[in-house]
């Protein structure tokens, strides 16, 4: 087992706690990382190397370069695991990891990998890459760009609502024309969100019923909205209320193709960019991960 640790992420105490489990487990190696890429390339080279799980210790962006890694070395049987040390940790709630740091090592050790979806993302015709969780456009693109990592340290979770309020005040629409499955159609839409996972932005619930392996992606579009009934759709989204609503669209599909008249702010898995063209197809299964065994997966099977 390999530990690539950001050491920029979460407090000392917490790298030390990682140190202090690895020093005592002669199958775990711990590697602190130094730069941008780091995570990605050792993560590749140890999945070609064979070795069983590369477990991510940092934020969402750590998480994703271990992913993006362990994919590249294809046909690999290396599994993810996480150790949650950032603010967002939007993929550990969609797949049940703990949020403690004990837990989540101890996870590493008694948890089973489970063959995950990920999605191929093009953005304006660049090479392919993947994301594991949400892509989230629009007001949420914008509210990406609005945090910066002081905000984040002071609120925690809380800088995202926190800026929200500060960013609504100062929304726009942006028109998109969609093609899901090869069905179209066009809007303006304050936010678009497809989502793997259920939790965008710290825990909001973009896709209360989206599920990591269904082989399948959760696409919810909201509308704009008169002034008064902002505040009643911002409850029902926070909520993850399903129920029918004027200014939501929600809907599922396996291929999204997406376009935008002028430049649209995104965020990947929490890394923010800016495009005109997108398409997003989910590849199911396609990575391991280490979770809690369910008691099937813990039950008999030989008879």
């Amino acid at each position: 087992m390999l530990i690539l640790l950001n050491p920029t992420s979460g407090s000392g105490a917490e790298s030390d706690e990682i140190e202090g489990w690895v020093s005592t487990r002669e199958e775990a190696e711990l590697r602190a990382t130094f730069g941008a890429g780091d995570a990605r390339r050792w993560a590749r080279e140890a999945a070609f190397a064979g070795t069983e799980i590369v477990a991510a210790a940092g934020g969402d962006g750590t998480v994703r370069e271990v992913a993006l890694g362990i994919l590249e070395a294809e046909d690999s049987e290396t599994a993810l695991g996480i150790v949650p040390m950032g603010t967002g940790n939007d993929l550990v709630r969609s797949l049940g990891v703990p949020l403690e740091i004990p837990e989540a090592l101890a996870l590493l050790e008694r948890g089973t990998p489970r063959p995950m979806d990920v999605v191929r993302l093009t953005m304006d015709g660049h090479p392919d890459s993947f994301f594991l969780n949400a892509f989230t456009g629009g007001f949420s693109g914008a509210l990406h760009d609005a945090l910066d990592e002081e905000v984040k340290r002071t609120w925690g979770p809380l800088s995202y609502v926190r800026c929200g309020i500060e960013t609504w005040g100062e929304r726009c629409l942006y028109p998109i024309r969609i093609e899901i499955d090869g069905r179209e159609g066009s809007y303006e839409v304050l936010n678009v969100a497809v989502a793997n996972g259920t939790t965008a932005g710290s825990g909001i619930p973009v896709a209360p019923r989206a599920d990591l392996f269904d082989g399948e992606l959760d696409i919810t579009l909201i509308l704009d909205a008169p002034l008064l009934q902002l505040p009643g759709l911002a409850a029902h989204v926070l909520a993850g209320d399903m129920h029918d609503h004027e200014a939501l669209v929600r809907t599922r599909g396996r291929v999204v193709r997406l376009s935008s008249g002028s430049p649209l702010p995104v965020s990947v898995d929490g890394e923010a960019f800016e495009a005109s063209q997108f398409q997003l197809e989910v590849h199911a299964t396609r990575l391991p991960v280490v979770v809690a065994a369910s008691p099937v997966d813990g039950r008999d099977q030989s008879g």
